[in-house]
């Protein structure tokens, strides 16, 4: 409701019981294939990005922009700004993710394809990115505890248009990226403050953080009480 008013529009979506919404057939007849797989909430989450245009429906809103939910927002007015910038969207750009950087690693160095793309936030439009989201969200279901960049790329890489070339993929325009929060620089429009970054950075710094944003941290067992304080932001 704060989003819609802030915005002044009605077509903000919250997805729920993504488990029934997943695996029945959609109105053009395409389905997701589950392999009689009952997977967990956290592997399908990581499916939302793919679907998300499936899952509103047909009559759903022409372009969907999806943030991971471990993030804050700053910076006043940000985010109608943000809405307020179109995206480029057509045959060489399907969707947008926050940053679209697709190597491997240099032969002979272990490592995974796609860790060099960031895809916290995902743009689609309803006409150009169905079927190559839909090809995403079918590698993340087949792979559910594999990070979503990575089944990105596997998705990237051998999904091909008529013309045997691969569909386009763009990084966001700055106005819609996630800032990478990090402890020496002031807080961005919508700071992704992940587990990663919590524990990565002290604890006096994410205190700083807070406080920046004229908010007060609650007791770490008032909030998180299954976790040991020290894996906590909370734990200040």
């Amino acid at each position: 409701t704060l989003l819609r008013e802030a915005i002044g529009s009605d077509n903000i979506h919250v997805i729920h019981k993504l488990w029934n919404r997943l695996k029945d057939p959609r109105p053009d007849g395409f389905k997701f294939n589950l392999k009689g797989r009952q997977m967990g909430a956290a592997g399908l989450g990581k499916t939302v990005k793919g679907a998300m245009l499936d899952l509103v429906g047909p009559e759903g809103p022409e372009v969907l922009i999806y943030h991971d939910c471990d993030k804050l927002v700053a910076v006043p007015g940000c985010v109608e700004a943000m809405v307020r910038q179109a995206l480029p969207f057509g045959p060489r750009a399907a969707f947008f993710v926050s940053h679209w950087k697709p190597t491997c690693p240099p032969p002979g160095e272990k490592g995974h394809c796609g860790e060099t793309t960031h895809a916290g936030v995902v743009a689609g439009h309803r006409d150009w990115s169905k079927p190559n989201l839909r090809a995403w969200g079918q590698w993340q279901l087949d792979d559910p505890n594999s990070y979503d960049r990575r089944t990105l790329w596997k998705s990237w890489n051998s999904t091909r248009l008529s013309d045997g070339s691969r569909y386009g993929v763009g990084s966001l325009p700055p106005a819609y990226a996630d800032h990478m929060w990090e402890a020496s620089q002031p807080p961005g429009c919508i700071n992704h403050i992940s587990g990663g970054r919590c524990r990565d950075n002290p604890k006096r710094a994410a205190r700083n953080f807070v406080q920046s944003l004229c908010l007060t941290a609650r007791p770490p067992q008032d909030v998180c009480p299954t976790r040991r304080n020290e894996e906590w932001c909370g734990g200040l």
